[in-house]
């Protein structure tokens, strides 16, 4: 029993690592959203005047100075995450002409795998504040228990980083 729930956590890492190499199947579509929720006193910081995002997701604060925040929402029957750039207030949206950001999870094991999560842009628009992933795997491993993702970006030439806790029980 040990043994095949071993091979299963492998292949669940591994599978999609040798199916992507070379690989570019089109937008990925990924959401993160920001649970709003009190993270006691190491991450005790201003979610209290920010708790939910314009489209009643989590908050992200990006790097120290809380210039940008992320939204980010998860869509339980579709598996799919959207993550949307917010002002500093975390109240409006702020188009970059980012490609795509960057989501790492790290498991409590200690294994870490980035995910790329792309932008969304409507027909010749070159800047957006949405970014979409449709990856199921990425969608499962980041609401799951025990995991931490942080969720890193380039706004105007800078790289702003934030943390996201997964497994919370969120309801939409």
């Amino acid at each position: 029993m040990r043994r095949t729930v071993w091979c299963t956590i492998v292949l669940a890492f591994a599978f999609p690592v040798i199916a992507m190499t070379g690989c570019n199947s089109g937008p990925d579509t990924t959401e993160v959203i920001d649970d709003g929720h009190d993270h006691g006193d190491e991450d005790d910081h201003a979610h209290e005047d920010h708790e939910e995002g314009p489209h009643h997701g989590h908050i992200v604060e990006l790097g120290d100075e809380e210039a940008y925040h992320l939204e980010w929402l998860d869509d339980d029957d579709a598996k799919t995450v959207t993550f949307y750039v917010l002002d500093g207030e975390a109240k409006e949206e702020v188009a970059i002409p980012a490609e795509s950001l960057t989501v790492t999870i790290t498991s409590e094991d200690g294994a870490s795998r980035p995910y790329t999560v792309n932008a969304v842009r409507e027909d010749g628009a070159e800047t957006t504040s949405k970014f979409f992933s449709d990856q199921k795997e990425f969608f499962t491993i980041l609401l799951s228990e025990g995991v931490v993702a942080t969720v890193s970006v380039e706004i105007e030439g800078k790289s702003y980083e934030g943390k996201i806790e997964g497994g919370h029980d969120h309801h939409h």
